[in-house]
């Protein structure tokens, strides 16, 4: 539950600032991101990057 307001708030965060870059962001995807990298710590920016796009390309496949 935590995990999930978190999310919702960095969601809501992003969009406002982000505008519209990121419209296929989803509050799982940024638990998923949350959750991904805690037991690690030397996760950098540019993996956070490559795990969203490859999300929401799978997203976007499977709605085909």
């Amino acid at each position: 539950m935590t995990m999930t307001m978190l999310a919702m708030l960095l969601l809501l965060e992003m969009k406002l600032k982000l505008k519209d870059k990121c419209p296929n962001l989803t509050v799982q995807d940024i638990r998923d991101i949350l959750q991904h990298p805690l037991p690690k710590r030397n996760v950098t920016e540019n993996d956070f990057r490559k795990l969203l796009e490859e999300k929401i390309k799978r997203r976007k496949s499977a709605r085909k």
